[in-house]
């Protein structure tokens, strides 16, 4: 999914989401609040080898543990 707003491709919308934040030029106005990008590693995301962000990525032994790998 691409955001809009910055142009980045993500690989999920919880991961989009997490990137988005509230804003309020007057923090005591919460009507005034907008929508804005924030920087995709300042939140946790990291850029895969296919250019989208998406979580941390898992370690050989987290895809052993999930049964990835093994024939059926």
């Amino acid at each position: 999914m691409q955001c809009a707003g910055c142009g980045n491709y993500f690989s999920g919308l919880s991961n989009f989401d997490r990137h988005r934040a509230w804003h309020a030029d007057d923090a005591a106005d919460a009507t005034n609040r907008r929508r804005i990008c924030r920087e995709p590693s300042e939140v946790g995301l990291h850029l895969r080898d296919d250019g989208l962000w998406g979580g941390e990525p898992m370690t050989d032994e987290q895809k052993a543990a999930a049964g990835w790998g093994r024939e059926r």
